[in-house]
């Protein structure tokens, strides 16, 4: 919402998934919505820090963003799946409670998840961090085999 009051007077650029995999394998650039960026008080959220990198994209690309960094090393446990469930839930609700996503972009979710694990393989892989190369890949295969993430 706060990106949206001051469009007109940000500087960004215009972004497509498809071209932004292709930079973003290459020149090795992120986006950085996770927990650590997102700023509470009192146990109640209350806004975003550093945007620095934002761009105009796909609106669903942060919230699976998050959501895919809040599910690395949780997804393969099923009590911490379940807790990241209820978890993403409401931040989709929260979401949508302001700004409605279309039927559109919520079917896209699924996939945009896999796209930004796919972009992290890439990423690890480059810095010839192969563990953790692997383990995005791992992950990129669970996201893909999955018909849908929250029900």
């Amino acid at each position: 919402m706060a990106l949206k009051d001051i469009e007109d007077r940000v500087d960004y650029y215009d972004a497509h998934i498809i071209r932004e995999l292709d930079g973003w394998i290459k020149d090795a650039i992120h986006r950085d919505m996770h927990l650590g960026n997102l700023v509470f008080d009192n146990n109640r959220f209350n806004g975003y820090l550093d945007f620095d990198i934002s761009q105009k994209n796909a609106r669903i690309f942060d919230i699976c963003y998050l959501g895919a960094s809040m599910l690395v090393g949780n997804y393969t446990d099923r009590k911490k799946l379940q807790a990241w469930n209820e978890i993403f839930r409401g931040v989709i609700d929260g979401y949508q409670s302001i700004n409605k996503l279309g039927g559109n972009e919520l079917a896209a979710s699924h996939m945009m998840f896999v796209l930004i694990e796919v972009i992290f393989a890439a990423f690890f892989a480059q810095l010839n961090q192969l563990d953790v190369s692997k383990s995005c890949v791992e992950m990129t295969n669970w996201l893909y085999e999955k018909n849908s993430l929250t029900r």
